[in-house]
């Protein structure tokens, strides 16, 4: 969030960050992102937000979609399928975006 990366004077145009980011939404962290970006899941009318970890149980949401003001969220999903499941223990975030 530092002026070395997303405060930098170079860095323009559309931005997304996204992973495994071990920060829950009341987090001092979580807070801090959200100054600057927008978390996905909470940019879709109607859609509750995805827990994501871990896949037996999900029991948090730790893995985060944020972008920038220039993207609107068309959809989310979360994928609860075996292969997921047996991927790792988080289970992965598709967000369609799109420019607006």
């Amino acid at each position: 969030l530092s002026s070395d990366w997303l405060q930098h004077p170079d860095r323009k145009g559309p931005l997304i960050l996204c992973g495994d980011m071990n920060m829950m939404p009341n987090s001092p962290a979580y807070k801090a992102v959200c100054k600057e970006l927008k978390d996905s899941q909470m940019m879709l009318t109607g859609h509750k937000p995805s827990k994501t970890w871990f896949t037996g149980y999900p029991l948090m949401r730790i893995d985060h979609v944020f972008v920038t003001e220039e993207f609107g969220v068309h959809a989310i999903n979360t994928a609860h399928t075996a292969l997921a499941r047996m991927a790792s223990d988080h289970l992965p975030i598709v967000v369609d975006l799109k420019l607006t």
